[in-house]
């Protein structure tokens, strides 16, 4: 079975760093090191700092806040921090970028667009230092930096990892929506590490990043490749889908396919503790939030920070997956 085969393996990766060239950090601990180091050389008491995401209706965002508040804390700055309802409050994000873009309180803000193209627009012409988070905004000179996740390069990392095991294996991915910058990064690298790895591409199939779609993706998946050893790995666009895919799985008895999705918050490890999923790339949610402030605050008062600031991402499973979900909930003080 190739669960079995491949838990022998994974335990030689269970601390895998997916990382991109820089001089960027990868973990809160040292992110919380870097901060102490530039607070040393004078204190960021006057700075106030705004910080957009993306939401805060969420878990993934929670870990992101999380590393937020303790940069303020660690650092003395003052952090303004909103977000929009959901991931699809297009308005009210819009709405908050241009009150705070111009507010004369505010040293430097730090956004995780919801459309990237427009936020480039609306950011062009601030006065003040702005950086991008979890996604790009490009189209604009007036961002200073990226500050999140090398997508494209921990997916093909995590994907290259998995399918090299298998020979010839063959893959279908799932993928989010069509055209979002951070889904079309993922893909490109989980689709590069599998056909590097001598993996063969049977089928490519969009969700939306929704659940119920994601279900629906699967079942489409099944009907096509109906047998054991038609399908070895599919790759999901994100946790929660991948939890999906994996209780169509479930249904359908077939075990022989492995599911890896990508985030790596709680439920998506709990799954691969429980056996359901077998791999999550992680990111680094509150390091990004960390080193977002860090970086924000060193904007605010002139200080050089790298225009790529990637916050690193690991692979989990079974091997490391307890031990992760316990930093989780340490992150959210539970």
């Amino acid at each position: 079975m190739k669960k079995k085969v491949l838990a022998a393996v994974m335990a030689a990766v269970m601390s895998l760093s997916l990382m991109a060239c820089g001089s960027s950090t990868n973990t809160s601990d040292s992110a919380s090191a870097d901060a102490s180091g530039s607070a040393s050389g004078g204190s960021y008491s006057d700075v106030t700092v705004a910080v957009i995401l993306k939401t805060l209706s969420s878990e993934y965002w929670g870990y992101v806040a999380a590393g937020i508040e303790a940069a303020e804390a660690d650092l003395g700055c003052e952090v303004i921090l909103n977000g929009p309802p959901s991931e699809t409050s297009y308005d009210e994000q819009q709405n908050m970028i241009e009150t705070t873009v111009v507010r004369e309180d505010v040293d430097a803000i730090a956004i995780a667009p919801l459309q990237a193209d427009l936020v480039a627009t609306m950011v062009k012409d601030a006065t003040i230092p702005v950086l991008a988070v979890d996604t790009r905004i490009e189209g604009t000179d007036n961002v200073l930096t990226f500050v999140g996740t090398d997508h494209e390069t921990a997916a093909y990392n995590g994907a290259y990892e998995l399918c090299s095991q298998i020979e010839n294996a063959k893959v279908a991915f799932i993928e989010g929506v069509q055209g979002d910058t951070t889904n079309t990064a993922r893909f490109a690298g989980f689709e590069k590490g599998a056909t590097e790895a001598g993996a063969e591409i049977l089928n490519i199939q969009y969700c939306n990043a929704a659940d119920d779609q994601a279900r629906n993706c699967m079942d489409s998946i099944l009907t096509l490749y109906p047998n054991k050893g038609d399908l070895d790995i599919v790759f999901v666009c994100n946790d929660g889908c991948a939890q999906a895919a994996t209780r169509a799985l479930k249904e359908a008895g077939r075990d022989d396919i492995l599911v890896c999705g990508y985030d790596g918050i709680s439920s998506g490890v709990q799954s691969i503790i429980d056996g359901a999923m077998f791999a999550s790339v992680a990111q680094d949610p509150y390091n990004i939030g960390y080193q977002c402030v860090v970086a924000a605050c060193k904007a605010a008062v002139g200080e050089e920070i790298e225009d790529n600031i990637d916050t690193g991402s690991r692979l989990i499973t079974s091997d490391n997956a307890e031990e992760y979900l316990a930093t989780l909930k340490e992150y959210l003080g539970e």
